[in-house]
């Protein structure tokens, strides 16, 4: 049997781009192999992952829906977004009335200063022994 992409277009822009709800595992493993991310691991919940792609389908942004919230929105090996999609993401959540947590947009940031830190640590510490 051949994967389908059974992802849902829930929001479409006038270009062609769309917001996708994913459905299937493939559908999941497939946004996490695309973005270099964990979307994987959520099929079996508890959270849902919403996906802003293009005209041809790819994806360029995993947004994390926890039921009530929107806890994180990240681009390709969760780093931030790319303004221009933080652009589409902010329209498409505005527009549904969407709850997002103030820190969605920042926790791409926040977990690469903390693997930094933790590096820098790690550093630190075999250097003074």
């Amino acid at each position: 049997m051949i994967p389908v992409d059974d992802s849902i277009p829930i929001y479409v822009f006038p270009d062609g781009w769309h917001i996708a709800e994913l459905v299937s595992r493939f559908d999941y493993l497939r946004e996490g192999e695309q973005m270099g991310n964990c979307a994987g691991q959520f099929f079996s919940g508890p959270c849902t992952i919403y996906s802003l792609r293009d005209g041809r389908g790819r994806s360029h942004a995993s947004i994390l829906f926890d039921g009530s919230t929107i806890d994180e929105v990240a681009g390709r090996a969760n780093t931030p977004l790319k303004l221009k999609h933080r652009l589409r993401v902010r329209q498409f959540l505005t527009d549904r009335g969407y709850r997002v947590h103030p820190l969605a947009f920042l926790r791409p940031h926040i977990a690469r200063l903390q693997r930094h830190a933790a590096a820098l640590q790690k550093a630190s510490i075999s250097e003074a022994s």
